[in-house]
């Protein structure tokens, strides 16, 4: 297709006569929104008369037309002069717009709500009236993107599938391994409930995809040893926890503690593009899960990435419906002050590993030292680990307390599983 120049504006754009005319300037329009060319450009011309076209072709020759989503955002867009980046606090993400733009990810509930409450889009503009067939779902999904070699070296697929693998043999794999996870992910892995990400860049989202439907399948494997109550995790309770920092079998004793309270620990190795802590999701039974990479083998990461999640849970999933987020994935290098969970779920675990009143009158807080740290981890109960690791947020100094901090501690405490 031509592209046209300033000069020319609308250069390679027709009267749409046919359907083909139509597909291919329906082509057009998405390459034009995933520019998302500034008013008075020549590809912001182009936009704005491939609107007037294809309305006026769909006016003439479609009937009764099913109410579009995608061009109900667009027209709103349109209205209130806003860029495809503006969507991003109501979709989740830079790459999740170019999605739903695109027609390559269908919206979810929480996603309907937010653009119906913050755009004042009507919701009945935003509901797809009819979802496609299963297997239709199944065929508009490139299975080949996910990690299947790296899935098949760690013995989530079959290894013998490895020598015959092919494209269009990915569903054939793919598809069972997500239904293990849950019934639904086998026709629609990465179109399901919403999640909500903490990263600096967007996580790859076939790799997340990948590395959750895991994590619920180890998790529907080794259920709790009771039904959840958030009561059991009352600020005195939660000590009894983090008095577990002090011993050499800690993190394994975690998990024994979390299932007799009704939440499944799972670790499980973080996928290459993922840059994963920690997550908290929800199985289709509305189980608790808290997921840990253990990214960093270090003791004080794992106790921090622990808390957090845990917070996450109590807070956030406990009493959740299917409008609401169910799954939190969490790369704590990054800052979580922008959004307010992420501020409470880090203070929740800040205040549960060494409470503010503690810390404001120790030695350490002013002047970081071995003998202080160690001091201050005597009496609150915690490992030493946790203190340094505190010192080291807080002063911003990622040099200070090393050789306390538990570097090598954890993974070999978790052999059954796989580190990259």
């Amino acid at each position: 297709m031509v592209h046209g120049n300033p000069e020319h504006p609308r250069a390679g754009i027709r009267v749409i006569r046919s359907r083909a005319d139509y597909d291919e300037m329906r082509r057009e329009l998405d390459r034009l929104l995933d520019l998302d060319p500034p008013r008075g450009s020549a590809d912001r011309d182009r936009l704005d008369v491939l609107l007037v076209l294809l309305a006026d072709y769909e006016g003439r020759e479609v009937a009764a037309p099913e109410v579009d989503a995608v061009d109900a955002i667009i027209f709103r867009m349109d209205q209130l002069g806003l860029k495809p980046r503006d969507l991003e606090p109501y979709l989740g993400g830079r790459s999740r717009v170019s999605e739903v733009l695109g027609r390559k990810r269908s919206l979810s509930i929480a996603m309907i709500r937010a653009l119906h409450e913050g755009l004042g889009i009507p919701a009945e503009a935003l509901i797809n009236p009819a979802s496609p067939p299963e297997d239709d779902q199944q065929a508009v999904i490139p299975w080949e993107r996910f990690p299947i070699r790296e899935m098949i070296a760690r013995g989530w697929l079959d290894a013998q599938r490895a020598g015959e693998w092919t494209r269009e043999r990915a569903r054939e794999a793919l598809a069972p391994f997500f239904a293990q996870a849950s019934a639904g992910l086998a026709s629609a892995p990465l179109y399901r409930r919403s999640a909500h990400v903490r990263a600096a860049k967007g996580m790859d989202d076939f790799a997340l995809a990948a590395w959750s439907a895991r994590v619920l399948t180890v998790a529907k494997e080794h259920p709790p040893a009771r039904r959840f109550d958030p009561r059991a995790f009352d600020p005195e309770q939660i000590r009894g926890l983090v008095q577990l920092s002090r011993l050499d079998e800690g993190p394994r004793l975690a998990r024994e503690w979390l299932s007799d309270r009704g939440v499944v620990m799972v670790v499980e190795g973080h996928l290459p593009r993922t840059r994963l802590d920690g997550a908290a999701l929800l199985t289709e039974k509305g189980t608790p899960v808290v997921a840990l990479t253990i990214r960093y083998d270090r003791l004080d990461n794992f106790w921090f990435t622990l808390l957090h999640e845990c917070a996450h849970v109590v807070r956030h999933l406990a009493g959740s419906s299917a409008a609401e987020t169910q799954e939190y994935f969490d790369d704590l290098d990054v800052e979580g002050a922008t959004d307010p969970r992420e501020s409470e779920a880090d203070a929740f675990a800040r205040e549960s590993l060494v409470p503010s009143a503690q810390w404001q009158a120790s030695a350490v807080a002013f002047a970081p030292s071995a003998d202080a740290a160690v001091a201050l981890a005597d009496e609150v109960g915690v490992s030493p680990a946790v203190v340094a690791g505190r010192v080291r947020h807080e002063k911003r100094n990622f040099r200070l307390l090393g050789p306390l901090v538990g570097a090598g501690k954890v993974r070999r405490l978790f052999p059954e599983v796989r580190f990259d």
